[in-house]
């Protein structure tokens, strides 16, 4: 399927007693897209004399070559073993000639020189003699990369050049946003309210206080026994017959009244995340700053566990089903609250539904303020968005019996009404 991409062009320069590196840096350049292409929006294009120049006549030839192709280079690929080439009147070679005007456009160039052991009788004396004259002029102003064998110079330059890609398309999105032009990398975070077709920056939230009269009267929790005979089978490995009493949490309700409450009164905190840009960012990390105003911000785990309506054990000696313990990680706190995650990848043009690690509440009507600030590969510096979610809460007030109607037709399907829209009723 076709996708759109950012073409970046790499020059291959070199003599020509290095075939057999030209050939490997044109493999890990395609090994590269076949990698990473797709993810990241950008199609790296080998580009070489032998594939891309074509017949003049009337000026330099060296000049022809820059025109034709050397100048629209993103970034040069320099590799010498025992010679420096051929002059070309205005440098020591055609080689050091498409380097250096390169380099004097402020792009960047990569530069390998060969240790392979070579035969005596191929040596040019002057032709070696010349490049060390030229690796010597250089060293002062270039960091240069060495190799002993072929398999050492593919795996180098496959690392590094991955590494200076994110530096190229860094300069890429700086250089769009000075020209106020559509950012390489543009990731925008927005809010998922109750209803997941609530998209935005601001989203309207109603969170619950509840109370249940006479709690006391809660009854203990029990099942029938057929109900009793569809708990799956480590739930009664023995048999049923005088020990249903040790497979059933009697304080269910008793302890569902806590979990309802959290629940209602925090909303768990998802974020939709779209890069609109048009290369792919890598490594994301996003930090999250939560204040509030005005009360106290209450925070909550995301993964809020409910209490279990059996146990398992025998002879009435039970405990909780293997899984997450049910201890309470709730904070109620007038500072702000730091939170983060990250992403592995996000592709140009996708949009994703992100979990946070939070459900996020108030103690009284008040708007909390989210900081986002994102970190990334491709971005040259963070970039920060605000986003605000306005909490009005509302007081539910239900008797025993209601709240004991409400969790056997909600809760014991769901464990949480926290991502659904509307208010909690029993009938």
């Amino acid at each position: 399927m076709p996708f759109p991409a950012n073409v970046i062009r790499i020059l291959i320069a070199s003599p020509s007693d290095v075939a057999i590196e030209r050939t490997i840096a044109s493999r890990v350049i395609q090994n590269w897209n076949v990698t990473n292409s797709r993810g990241r929006g950008v199609v790296l294009l080998p580009v070489m004399w032998e594939t891309h120049f074509f017949p003049t006549y009337g000026q330099r030839p060296q000049q022809s070559l820059n025109e034709q192709f050397v100048d629209d280079c993103d970034l040069a690929l320099g590799i010498f073993w025992s010679r420096l080439g051929s002059s070309t009147g205005d440098h020591e070679s055609g080689t050091v000639e498409e380097i250096e005007r390169l380099a004097s456009l402020g792009k960047p160039v990569m530069l390998y020189f060969s240790s392979v052991p070579i035969e005596p009788e191929k040596i040019e004396t002057e032709q070696l003699n010349r490049l060390r004259a030229f690796r010597d002029r250089i060293s002062g102003t270039a960091l240069l990369s060495t190799y002993s064998e072929h398999a050492e110079f593919a795996e180098t330059l496959a690392r590094q050049l991955d590494l200076q890609i994110t530096t190229v398309l860094s300069a890429i999105q700086n250089r769009n946003h000075d020209d106020q032009q559509t950012p390489g990398v543009d990731i925008q975070v927005q809010l998922i309210g109750p209803s997941s077709q609530q998209i935005g920056t601001e989203i309207n939230v109603t969170r619950y206080i509840i109370t249940v009269t006479k709690p006391d009267e809660l009854p203990d929790f029990n099942l029938d026994d057929d109900a009793i005979a569809t708990l799956p089978a480590h739930n009664h490995s023995v048999p049923v017959s005088g020990l249903a009493a040790s497979f059933i949490n009697k304080n269910y309700y008793r302890e569902m009244v806590d979990h309802v409450a959290r629940d209602l009164s925090t909303f768990p905190l998802w974020l939709w995340l779209k890069n609109k840009g048009t290369i792919g960012a890598r490594d994301l990390h996003i930090d999250l700053v939560l204040s509030c105003a005005t009360g106290f911000l209450v925070t909550d785990s995301a993964q809020l566990q409910s209490p279990s309506t059996t146990t398992v054990g025998l002879g009435g000696l039970g405990f909780w089903p293997p899984g997450p313990a049910y201890i309470p990680q709730r904070q109620r706190t007038r500072e702000p609250i730091r939170s983060d995650f990250d992403l592995r990848a996000l592709q140009p043009q996708r949009e994703i539904m992100q979990p946070t690690a939070l459900r996020i509440g108030v103690s009284e009507r008040a708007s909390v303020e989210i900081k986002a600030r994102i970190y990334a590969d491709t971005l040259p510096h963070p970039t920060e968005q605000k986003l605000l979610i306005r909490f009005d809460i509302e007081q539910l007030t239900w008797s025993a019996e209601e709240f004991v109607d409400l969790v056997d037709r909600t809760y014991r399907r769901a464990p949480s009404l926290g991502l659904q829209a509307g208010k909690p009723e029993p009938k």
